[in-house]
């Protein structure tokens, strides 16, 4: 059943990056690719390498061609930064470290939620 949801979102997101249908974008990945910030860039960079080989087209594509994925991305890397600011810390508050862990994790599902329909599983 997931294999099927993965191969039906990423075709429907090519199809749609493609086409420059999702919410009035620049046709084609490479030119709505192009216009993710740097923190959305790092996020997605981070998030890939968490992800399975079979997940990970889909999250670019959808990177590319819908706002709120990239906008979740780049707080993702913004939680994820603060949160290696405060484990580096000596006196790091252990209250803040798990709030930006929980944090970390619920981007990651709001992004997993987002592509796929699914939360992600860690």
């Amino acid at each position: 059943m997931i294999s099927y949801l993965l191969a039906t979102n990423t075709q429907s997101l090519r199809s749609s990056c493609r086409l420059g249908t999702m919410r009035g974008r620049s046709r084609g990945m490479d030119k709505s690719f192009n216009r993710l910030g740097e923190a959305a860039r790092c996020g997605l960079a981070r998030m890939l390498l968490r992800l399975p080989a079979s997940q990970r087209e889909a999250l670019r594509l959808a990177a590319a061609c819908r706002p709120p994925v990239d906008e979740m991305l780049g707080a993702y890397e913004e939680a994820c930064l603060a949160l290696e600011r405060f484990r580096r810390e000596d006196n790091a508050e252990p209250t803040m470290v798990f709030e930006y862990e929980e944090l970390c994790r619920e981007l990651e599902n709001d992004v997993m939620w987002e592509v796929f329909g699914v939360p992600h599983r860690k």
